[in-house]
């Protein structure tokens, strides 16, 4: 069953229902053997390499490419304007495999954008816990992040991480666009708001992104240090080959010196 956002504020209510409105007519209209990735659990989704979801990562790196210097990337969301067409199309490129027959030409961001709340929209269950969101809006996240990091399953955090990049990435290119932003994502990460209010969503957002910066940093000097301890490892090792290598040859003369003795 796929899970809408819980809500309260009359703001929030509305943004909801323009969003709601929209993309249950676009579902209506299309049977769900054509958007089988929408409402789809987390973890059946197709996954890469990393274990990101696909349509995540192409989602991420369309809009990355092509989408930043949309002025209003996101307004098409829950606007009343019919793009189903477009949305359909959009979704059919990112929704698995590259190998799609639709090409980057016949696709405009702002369907691509609106392919990413759908697909947020109907997630079963929200990436971000009730929990989470209150251990996120703390004042002390900087020491909390370890612990937050550590409540997320790998494939919500790579999730996360692909949806801040995108967030993050827009908003240093528009500004003004932030607390729109952080209103509509808010929304989508948690699904429930009545514990969501302006002040907080923006102070939401900020945190998550310090929570995986500060988690990029840890697993940074993680890797540098498994990296210097794997070279002082091979470091000794060959030490201790060359030292069994000399005492080796004090011990056994070769030849030529046996022959001079």
């Amino acid at each position: 069953m796929k899970m809408k956002l819980t809500l309260c504020c009359n703001d929030t209510h509305m943004l909801s229902e323009q969003v709601e409105t929209k993309f249950e007519m676009l579902l209506e209209e299309y049977n769900s053997e054509k958007l089988i990735l929408i409402g789809m659990p987390l973890e059946k989704l197709p996954l890469n390499c990393d274990g990101l979801p696909l349509i995540v990562e192409n989602i991420n790196d369309y809009i990355i490419d092509y989408g930043l210097y949309e002025e209003c990337l996101f307004d098409e969301t829950y606007s009343a304007n019919g793009r189903e067409a477009n949305i359909i199309n959009a979704y059919e490129l990112v929704s698995g495999s590259r190998k799609s027959c639709k090409t980057l030409i016949d696709i405009d961001a702002v369907d691509v954008a609106s392919v990413l709340v759908m697909w947020l929209y109907f997630l079963p269950e929200p990436l971000i816990s009730s929990k989470q969101f209150s251990m996120i809006c703390d004042l002390d996240v900087n020491k909390k992040y370890n612990e937050i990091i550590s409540s997320m399953d790998n494939i919500s955090r790579l999730t996360l991480q692909g949806i801040m990049n995108i967030v993050d990435s827009y908003e240093k290119q528009h500004p003004s666009c932030k607390e729109k932003l952080g209103n509509l994502f808010t929304l989508l990460l948690t699904k429930h708001v009545d514990i969501i209010g302006e002040n907080n969503s923006s102070q939401f957002l900020n945190n998550l992104k310090i929570v995986f910066m500060k988690a990029k940093i840890n697993n940074d000097k993680s890797e540098y240090d498994m990296f210097n301890k794997k070279s002082l490892e091979i470091k000794s090792s060959t030490n201790q080959n060359q030292n069994n290598f000399h005492k080796n040859n004090l011990l056994f003369p070769s030849k030529g010196q046996q022959g001079k003795e």
